[in-house]
């Protein structure tokens, strides 16, 4: 378990409803450095609080439920917001332009049922 000091230095909304969090911290040891590369890109618990007294106890045991991927459904809808953020080809808000590309999208696969 890796246990740095840090402030949080910057949290922004993405647009699948995750939030980014930016963590400024003091000097790292090479140790802690490396602990921090070889945690990159896994799953685990962000435990802060504004005091030094944190104990073991604070720190949550359960097992995080992740299935390591989006769904096929998750992916297109991602994709399909970035082509709006590109052009929002007359729409004016994401959700029209959703369900007007998922409806041709449905058209399209419709046409090709026997």
């Amino acid at each position: 378990m890796l246990k740095i000091p840090g402030t949080i230095e910057e949290f922004k909304s993405r647009a699948d409803n995750t939030w980014a969090l930016k963590i400024g911290t003091q000097e790292l040891s090479k140790d802690d450095v490396a602990e921090l590369a070889m945690q990159k890109g896994q799953l685990g618990y962000f435990v802060f609080a504004a005091q030094e007294n944190i104990t073991d106890a604070d720190i949550p045991t359960e097992q995080i439920e992740y299935q390591g991927e989006k769904t096929p459904g998750q992916r297109l809808r991602g994709v399909l917001y970035r082509l709006w953020e590109q052009d929002h080809a007359g729409f004016k808000d994401f959700e029209t332009f959703y369900r007007s590309r998922m409806e041709r999208l449905i058209e399209q696969i419709k046409e090709k049922l026997t």
